[in-house]
């Protein structure tokens, strides 16, 4: 007795006498065949499909049209986990560090500068008036204090107070360095017996007390914003 195809419950009905050509696949759009499903039966053994349901011969025998190209897949951006505040916190103080060196370094500057030669005079002669050596120690001694507090801030208890210590010093020390290099290039000083007005240039040591102070100004302010976003 001759086989025939029994298509599944669900699919259309085949033309009579169809047989599946080499590579057919049935459409993706019919219900999947009930599991144990017995495609080839004889001729005659199943209830044939009901009159209503018309073969449709250009479903089964008209070439499949391939599937429709599928966009590729957008890629999901990796998620990258923020940086644990530990190790932010552990960047900060070695950039806290490295300032806090700068700043001993700008101190021991001024250091010194107090011990170069302070200025030069526009009249080489002899003069009753010069920077007196007392000027020079306090500037020295000055200039040990401003690396004490540098070395203070190290200490997160004392951080605060000797970043404001540098500040207020550094900006003080900065303005009369400077006011004193302005009064030897403009006015000068007039000399107590002779009359004479002595005039100076700032030599290498005062160069050095002015920028050494400056720095200090500036990198104290550094720690200070540092030591908010790491403070131990």
């Amino acid at each position: 007795m001759a086989l025939r195809f029994d298509p599944p419950p669900g699919w259309p009905a085949p033309p009579p006498d169809w047989e599946p050509p080499e590579g057919w696949q049935p459409d993706p759009s019919w219900p999947p065949a009930p599991e144990g499903w017995t495609f080839w039966v004889e001729d005659g053994a199943s209830v044939p499909a009901p009159a209503e349901v018309e073969p449709d011969p250009a479903i089964y025998w008209a070439p499949q049209a391939p599937p429709a190209a599928q966009p590729p897949p957008q890629q999901t951006p990796q998620f990258q986990p923020p940086e644990p505040p530990a190790a932010r916190a552990g960047a900060g103080l070695g950039f806290q560090q490295r300032i806090q060196w700068f700043g001993l370094a700008a101190a021991l500057t001024v250091v010194l500068g107090s011990i170069l030669p302070f200025v030069s005079y526009d009249d080489p002669g002899p003069r009753t008036w010069q920077v007196r050596p007392g000027a020079l120690v306090a500037s020295f001694f000055f200039g040990l204090l401003l690396s004490v507090l540098v070395v203070l801030t190290q200490q997160a208890r004392l951080r605060v107070a000797a970043c404001l210590s540098l500040l207020v010093l550094g900006l003080l020390g900065f303005c009369g360095y400077m006011v004193f290099s302005v009064v030897g290039l403009t006015s000068g000083t007039e000399e107590q017996f002779s009359g004479r007005t002595v005039h100076w240039s700032p030599g290498p040591g005062l160069v050095l007390c002015i920028l050494g102070t400056g720095a200090v100004a500036l990198l104290s302010v550094l720690i200070l914003r540092i030591s908010k976003v790491s403070p131990s």
